[in-house]
């Protein structure tokens, strides 16, 4: 997709499951990747795995963290501008209303809204000051949601309320960001093919889950201008 070839594209949590995808479709697409995780070792294998490649630059950063996430993007904008940002961190815990601890509530909160109105707020602030909208709605920010968020379902009460309250922050976000030439969406997948969930759930249905690459390649298509007219909506994926 030429659209975005040399565009600049920051993707959290790059060295996970969904991440690491994420980061080698927008390679392959001829963007410039910044790849963002919390661990300096995972992101030295990740770039080590790409053969250095010239295009993909890393930085290390805890996006829970207020400080460290302005810190992040004051970092980034010194090194030029940033036309997108993908945001696929959160975090999963499944289990019964009653039965879920204050401590793992507060996690799930941490992992999946606090992370991204935090990445949101400094993204685009930057995005709006760093000449990444010299045409209106090239800039683009897309946070990953779930389908639990719009379909509730017994022991993802807590879960799905967090990931509803991420599509939320973004359609809010998505009208604050319009007068700016900004695009902000989501996108909803259902349970995704990685090594880590199928290490989980071995006895699965592994071909009813969502495919990382095709949650990549959505995310390409709302970084580039064929999406231009497209802001403060969710996209759903389809079971196989």
């Amino acid at each position: 997709m030429q659209t975005l070839h040399e565009r600049r594209v920051v993707i959290t949590g790059a060295t996970g499951g969904l991440g690491t995808k994420t980061v080698e479709a927008f390679l392959a697409v001829g963007a410039r990747v910044v790849a963002v995780a919390r661990r300096r070792t995972r992101l030295a294998d990740l770039l080590a795995e790409h053969n250095h490649h010239p295009r993909l630059e890393i930085a290390e950063s805890d996006v829970s963290d207020a400080a460290g996430v302005s810190a992040l993007f004051e970092s980034l904008g010194r090194a030029g501008p940033v036309h997108s940002v993908v945001h696929t961190v959160g975090g999963f815990a499944g289990g019964a209303h009653k039965d879920l601890s204050a401590d793992r509530l507060a996690s799930l909160i941490e992992q999946n809204l606090t992370s991204t109105a935090l990445v949101m707020r400094s993204a685009l602030e930057l995005m709006s000051r760093s000449g990444s909208t010299n045409v209106r709605g090239t800039g683009s920010l897309v946070a990953v949601s779930s389908e639990a968020a719009g379909c509730p379902a017994p022991g993802l009460a807590l879960y799905g309320a967090t990931k509803a309250s991420v599509e939320h922050l973004a359609q809010a976000c998505a009208t604050e960001a319009a007068p700016l030439g900004l695009r902000v969406n989501t996108l909803a997948p259902g349970t995704i093919d990685t090594p880590a969930n199928r290490d989980a759930m071995p006895d699965a249905d592994h071909a009813a889950w969502t495919s990382p690459t095709d949650i990549a390649k959505a995310a390409i298509w709302l970084a580039s201008d064929e999406s231009r007219p497209v802001s403060g909506s969710c996209l759903r994926f389809a079971n196989p």
